[in-house]
């Protein structure tokens, strides 16, 4: 198979190099010439200067590849996705965007009649968590579920500055989760609650101690699934103590709006200054990615509970958060290439394969769940 990797960051790269491994031909595309021709000459892959903002040149970037990969800015989803479709090619992107790949799954009916899949919200979180959620339900079997819980971290492995934090990914994706509605359910119906509260106390081995509070993006399509089954979903971020509380006061202040404030005669974004301020944390030496999720029902008149999670750790070549946010799209696609995966039409991540077709793939680069119970 022929894969298009646009975006040329950690995530593009580590992307990359794992479709390489498998034995695929890969194209590592990005606007910015040396960030593509890097990664490119490290891998001994075939380079590509590509604008996703540039239509024309999507069109031809994708006329002789099989599938796209899609490490961009989410704002792109959508016309990236329908110029696979028009291209005859599956296209995976990273989502967390809710409003984006809502509008990105209308593309349901056109990508199966193209015969391709368009699969948005892999990665981490959302993507491996909400697979291994709905692992977990299916694993409780019919019947109600009473809570089903996530909860994704990806840290610096000691905490850095005030915030305690490293920016690991775009800043833009960062203050959307922290900005945007988190979808949830309570007592069984769909509902919002505001990123940055409800925030949990949790302990981590090795780690200092953690708090967790909702963000957006987390759920994915579940909430809309499960809404009839589950009476209590939601997903929330992990970060050392204390985090939350300062970027609720930021966004108190109004520094996340995207409105120009005139300041001394001039327009001022909010949002832009809180973005590059973000860029110039103090990097870490080394990052981590936690993850728990966990279920519980009652069956046959008797509790049960049944969870899983992850700690994952950089290796020789990519950081945590890269390995664990790359790889699960990587395996999909290679699972597609190989036939061992069926799917066509617009599916969210966990929609379009199972734990059982997954972890498997994942094992044989690290990254391997284990069970897990609360309490325990």
């Amino acid at each position: 198979m022929r894969v298009l990797i646009v975006g040329a960051g950690i995530v593009g790269r580590a992307a990359s190099w794992d479709m390489a491994r498998r034995g695929h031909g890969v194209i590592i595309a990005d606007r910015d010439r040396a960030a593509a021709y890097g990664v490119a000459n490290e891998l001994d892959l075939q380079p590509l200067v590509l604008d996703v903002a540039d239509a024309s040149s999507v069109e031809r970037a994708l006329e002789d590849v099989d599938a796209i990969i899609a490490a961009v800015p989410g704002a792109y989803g959508v016309e990236v996705a329908s110029a696979a479709i028009d291209a005859g090619c599956h296209y995976f992107d990273f989502g967390g965007n809710a409003t984006i790949v809502e509008r990105e799954l209308t593309l349901h009916e056109a990508a199966l009649e193209a015969g391709v899949a368009v699969i948005p919200d892999g990665g981490l979180a959302p993507g491996l968590v909400n697979v291994l959620a709905t692992d977990l339900m299916r694993r409780l079997g019919d019947g109600p579920i009473q809570e089903l819980r996530m909860r994704v971290g990806a840290l610096p492995q000691e905490p850095v500055g005030a915030l305690g934090y490293d920016l690991a990914f775009s800043a833009d994706g960062l203050l959307t989760e922290y900005s945007e509605p988190a979808e949830i359910l309570r007592q069984r119906r769909r509902t919002v609650a505001e990123p940055l509260t409800d925030v949990e106390e949790h302990e981590w081995p090795g780690l200092p101690p953690l708090e967790a509070f909702h963000t957006s993006g987390g759920t994915s399509t579940m909430c809309d699934l499960w809404e009839s089954r589950v009476h209590e979903l939601d997903y929330k971020t992990f970060r050392y103590r204390g985090h939350a509380t300062s970027f609720a006061v930021m966004r108190e202040l109004g520094l996340f709006g995207r409105e120009a404030w005139i300041i001394d005669g001039e327009a001022v974004v909010p949002r832009d200054v809180v973005r590059e301020a973000l860029r110039r944390l103090q990097p870490a030496d080394a990052d981590v990615v936690i993850l728990r999720c966990w279920a519980r029902a009652v069956r046959n008149g008797a509790h049960q509970v049944t969870g899983v999670q992850l700690e994952d750790r950089p290796d020789e070549r990519f950081t945590a958060l890269a390995r664990t946010t790359a790889f699960p799209v990587t395996a999909a696609v290679d699972l597609i290439a190989r036939g061992r995966l069926d799917v066509s039409g617009a599916l969210a991540f966990h929609e379009a394969l199972t734990g059982d077709e997954l972890l498997p793939e994942l094992a044989k680069v690290g990254i391997a769940p284990a069970p897990w119970v609360p309490g325990a």
